[in-house]
């Protein structure tokens, strides 16, 4: 009797022990399916975020079509185009190329710090290079420029143009150039040719910062296992970029401190932020019945209008960080989007405007950089018409502010760099193709070789 009890004893501890390694295998089993299942939605999200980018990435038409009049409006206002139709124009053409940007940006950027140096890399070949490029070359060319008058150093030149915007430029030696070149690499070195390029530093340095503090944000949410985490990532970068403006506008408006790089991106931060959120619900934007989208149009060009009648300072200038309060920002920049956006729309269907429009706004940045330098052959023709002494043609931006000679100097700003960013592309494209056939005919001397 008491072997059969010591047995049945040892039957049960042993159901026990099969049932705890039961529990224990059905407990990992679930871990896994969850684990799994985690794994599985990430990569289908990941999946479905990239299908829309690439739906997405096949440029937007629209997008283009409001870039290019952005540049087209800013050459004009920069060639002479006179008030109130640059106070207008102002409001909304800087602050919607900050959104633009923000709406070009991909969530995948931020999944992982690998993707983030990815895009950083991305930014650098198409902001940094260009910034440092085309500063240097001016820096190099200061002694050149000034002996064709495009700078000067004459004494009476002061004294002849507007002083506003104007300086008068000494020769520098071999030393200063390189010291020049050096600060170039920061960001810190600009010249009155390149001085429309701030946009370009500040975006680079603003859509860094953005994408670094996303892959922060969503990595914590992701450790701490919060549902929703894009969601609520979203949230949190529009938390963030209501306090960076803030600052930005407390900075520049009590300390006196507008032309820093720190308080423009922290100004312009939420910019960016809103094209992202735009992006969220374009397909919204998109399905609007065509009387609602020209109502909104017709209702932020009148809003827009309003703004620049009522504003009390002679220009919303970003450049200098200069707007009337954060309120004021943020509704010209929403103004001035929907009405291009919807405005874009309408040009769409005129098929002989919408081409030269689309070629245009995938051009942008040769006319950014070449624009203000193509302006020096306006003056110089009208100082020989004149017959005025050629070192006025120094002045900056244009030296002609009367009548319609902003027409002039905008055709001039993108009719010439366009002209030259499409022989560079066409001479970029046969390069490629020679290098191909070279490299072609090698590896099939190679294998001829080989084969001997």
């Amino acid at each position: 009797m008491a072997c059969l009890i010591i047995h049945q004893i040892k039957i049960k501890q042993i159901k026990i022990g099969v049932d705890k390694v039961d529990e224990r295998e059905q407990n990992l089993n679930r871990q896994t399916d969850r684990q799994t299942d985690r794994q599985t939605d990430r990569q289908t999200d990941r999946q479905t975020d990239r299908q829309t980018d690439r739906q997405t990435d096949r440029r937007d038409n629209t997008i283009d079509c409001m870039k290019a009049i952005c540049i087209i409006l800013m050459v004009a206002c920069h060639g002479g185009l006179g008030l109130p139709y640059s106070k207008f124009i102002y409001f909304f053409h800087m602050p919607v190329f900050f959104m633009i940007s923000g709406y070009v940006y991909k969530e995948y950027y931020s999944e992982n710090f690998l993707s983030f140096l990815m895009y950083v890399k991305n930014k650098a070949i198409r902001l940094w290079i260009p910034y440092v490029v085309a500063t240097s070359v001016c820096v190099v060319l200061n002694n050149f420029f000034i002996s064709i008058n495009v700078y000067t150093n004459h004494p009476q030149f002061l004294e002849m143009v507007s002083k506003e915007g104007n300086r008068l430029t000494d020769p520098i030696q071999l030393w200063d150039v390189f010291v020049r070149i050096t600060k170039t690499f920061s960001m810190n070195q600009s010249t009155q040719l390149s001085g429309s390029l701030w946009f370009i530093k500040i975006l680079f340095f603003l859509s860094v910062f953005y994408s670094f503090n996303d892959l922060v944000v969503l990595t914590l949410l992701k450790k701490w296992n919060i549902k929703n985490a894009k969601q609520i990532k979203l949230v949190v970068q529009g938390v963030i970029g209501v306090i960076l403006l803030l600052i930005g506008y407390k900075y520049s408006k009590y300390f006196g401190i507008d032309n820093e790089n720190q308080i423009k991106v922290s100004s312009y931060y939420i910019l960016y932020y809103m094209g992202i959120i735009l992006k969220q619900y374009r397909c919204v934007l998109f399905q609007l019945n065509n009387t609602i989208k020209n109502g909104i149009c017709i209702v932020c060009f009148i809003g827009l209008c309003w703004m620049t009648i009522t504003s009390r300072i002679e220009k919303f200038e970003l450049a200098r960080n200069c707007y009337n309060n954060p309120f004021c920002l943020l509704m010209a920049s929403i103004f001035g989007w929907f009405f291009l956006y919807y405005f874009s729309l309408i040009l769409g269907k005129i098929s002989l405007v919408i081409k030269p429009l689309f070629y245009v706004g995938k051009h942008t940045l040769s006319v950014l950089v070449l624009h203000l330098l193509c302006f020096k052959i306006i003056s110089c023709i009208g100082l020989i018409l004149d017959n005025r002494p050629l070192f006025l043609m120094a002045a900056h931006p244009v030296l002609y502010y009367d009548g319609y000679w902003w027409i002039a100097y905008t055709a001039v700003g993108l009719l010439i760099p366009l002209t030259l960013s499409s022989a560079f592309s066409r001479i970029k494209r046969v390069l490629v193709e020679l290098i191909k056939k070279k490299r072609l005919e090698y590896r099939l001397m190679k294998k001829d070789i080989q084969s001997r």
